[in-house]
């Protein structure tokens, strides 16, 4: 046998020493255990510095339902809301028709009960006439009488006693009363006249004592009577004054019940420059 070549006799044990230091470092060395109270202080306490934060698994939550995922089930015992009420290809809101319905009553019921009827002029029939205003009374009763009983405009026209110096202007009108209602009209007053006549009217008053009736759904004609004072003035002056006159109804009602009246919107009336008013 060849001595040169290794054999199980050239094997040796590891050195138990080299072990140790070579794995001084690496591996703790556990103290030996004499049994006594010094091995308390010999082992080495583990140490937490360096270990993480340990935190609690959070717990799986169920997903929140979002308002905008939110479907509503159809409740079967509600009943369906209307959209409004079909006018031509448009639906128009209850409420706002409602309000539309009244407003239109409204509009009715002021025409009906409040609204003036509607006044024409007649020329054919307008005209002055001469009268002896004194021929009952003096001037001075006269004029206490039309205070009283007349709607006076101006008391400076009563400035003379001759009866040549008055005359009656008549001023016919066509009354249309479209209600079904009856129309009492027991008076007229002169509301404007051209400024250089003013102080040359009187007063204006109907012609039938106690003013004029007019029926129902009928069209009156009426007669207004209007005082002036032509002392100086010719024909033009005297168809200038009374033609640039406004009149409006005084006092004027609608009967709505046995007896109950109800008061009215005045009528205003221009009177028309195709009439013609002359002294003679």
């Amino acid at each position: 046998m060849n001595s040169s070549k290794n054999t199980m006799d050239s094997i040796k044990l590891p050195d138990q020493s080299k072990i140790d230091n070579l794995q001084d470092g690496f591996i703790t060395k556990k103290p030996k255990n004499t049994g006594s109270f010094e091995d308390f202080d010999r082992i080495v306490a583990p140490t937490f510095a360096r270990a993480g934060k340990v935190q609690d698994i959070p717990e799986k939550k169920e997903k929140e339902n979002d308002p905008d995922d939110f479907i509503p089930k159809p409740d079967p015992t509600r009943k369906a809301t209307s959209t409004g009420v079909k006018v031509g290809k448009r639906y128009v809101a209850k409420r706002r028709l409602a309000k539309i319905i009244t407003g239109c009553v409204m509009a009715v019921v002021v025409i009906l009960f409040f609204f003036p009827p509607f006044v024409t002029n007649n020329t054919a029939e307008s005209g002055c006439e001469k009268r002896n205003i004194f021929q009952t009374m003096g001037l001075t009763e006269l004029k206490e009488d039309m205070l009283k009983n007349k709607a006076v405009y101006s008391e400076e026209g009563l400035s003379s006693e001759l009866s040549d110096s008055y005359r009656i202007c008549k001023i016919s009108l066509n009354i249309s009363n479209m209600t079904p209602f009856e129309l009492k009209i027991p008076g007229y007053e002169i509301v404007s006249a051209k400024s250089e006549y003013k102080s040359r009217f009187v007063y204006a008053a109907p012609e039938k004592n106690g003013g004029y009736i007019i029926p129902p759904f009928s069209n009156e004609p009426v007669t207004v009577e209007v005082l002036i004072n032509v002392a100086s003035m010719n024909d033009q002056q005297l168809d200038e004054a009374v033609t640039s006159l406004v009149l409006k109804t005084s006092g004027m009602k609608k009967k709505i019940g046995r007896s109950l009246y109800c008061p009215c919107i005045p009528a205003f009336v221009f009177v028309s420059n195709a009439s013609v008013f002359t002294l003679d």
